[in-house]
């Protein structure tokens, strides 16, 4: 379940046991986007509703810089 964006070339989730994940959208020119949410495999129903549907925070931002070794910008428009 996930919406694609004009220039996006690669999603992907991140689980945040229990009941979460991130989700990151990546872009052909280099952007990144994200937000945190419920997991969809596990809560499809919550997850249609948008429960728990928020930005990442700066310090998600940072965490995922560091482990995925790439510039993460949030954009709020492509939440």
């Amino acid at each position: 379940m996930s919406q694609t964006y004009k220039g996006q070339i690669y999603t992907m989730r991140r689980v945040v046991p229990p009941r979460h994940q991130y989700h990151l959208r990546f872009y052909k020119n280099g952007d990144v986007s994200g937000h945190f949410e419920v997991d969809n495999l596990q809560f499809p129903l919550e997850h249609l509703d948008g429960v728990d549907l928020r930005p990442l925070s700066n310090e998600e931002i940072a965490t995922l810089k560091k482990e995925l070794g790439v510039d993460i910008e949030h954009s709020a428009q492509k939440v």
